[in-house]
Formats: structure tokens, sequence, C-alpha cells
């Protein structure tokens, strides 16, 4: 939904591309920092796509901090649409409780992702305000 209504405002889109990108790559190195060990009680979920690609194995020290809650976040930082602002705050906070019920995060995990979205939300709104003034 939000790549259909970024598709309006190119710049836009770019930007969250970026701070995805930046999101992405702040999130693999602070699973590489903090590998923790998975939750008691966590409920495994079998993932075919993730089989398929990847291998039988279950990934479960993928959890500092939540790449689910901090991708919908960003998506509610960047979509310019009011209602879907509206949705992607709605779907971060379903998402982030039902990781809750299901254990598969630890609670800081879920409560940090929303603040590492919005700094590298930030910090490309001021790289891009720095180096590529044409593009801010």
């Amino acid at each position: 939904m939000a790549v259909f209504d970024l598709k309006r405002a190119p710049e836009q889109f770019l930007f969250g591309v970026q701070a995805y990108i930046c999101l992405i790559m702040v999130r693999m190195l602070a699973m590489y920092l903090t590998p923790l060990d998975p939750p008691v009680g966590m409920i495994l979920l079998r993932d075919p796509i993730v089989e398929f690609f990847a291998s039988d194995r279950q990934l479960t020290r993928d959890l500092f901090f939540s790449g689910h809650t901090a991708t919908l976040f960003l998506l509610f930082l960047v979509t310019p649409s009011k209602k879907l602002k509206i949705f992607f705050l709605a779907s971060t906070i379903v998402v982030a409780f039902c990781l809750l019920l299901q254990h598969v995060h630890y609670s800081t995990d879920i409560v940090s992702a929303p603040f590492f979205s919005y700094s590298c939300y930030r910090m490309i709104g001021v790289l891009r305000k720095r180096y590529f003034k044409a593009l801010a």
C-alpha cells in the first residue's frame, strides 16, 4: 500500500528506500552485537518461504530489535497519506502486541524498534539535506 501511495511522490519514495536500507544495516549490526537467546516459551512458527530459500533451521537469535515493528513504524513515518499513516501506526501497535503474545521478542526489542526507525529516518533526512540539497 505504501508503495502505491509513494508512487505519486518519487522523492519521498527514494527517501523511504534510503531510510529502510539504513534500518536494515543498523539491525544487522544490532543483531551481530547482541545475539540474544530466544525468550522462554517462544512459539516457533514454520515459515515455508524462509525454509525454501534458506535452511530447515529455525531462526531464533534475530531478536534485537524487532524488524517487523521497526519496518511498520518506518512506513508510518514516510507515508504521506493521513489514512495510511493511521493504518501503519495501528499496524505497528497490533504487530508489537502480537509479537509479545507469541513470545517472539523481548519487550525491549519491541519498544526500541520505533526509536531505531526514527533515528534512521532522521539520519537520512540530515544526510540528504547536507549532501544532496536537490533531493532534500
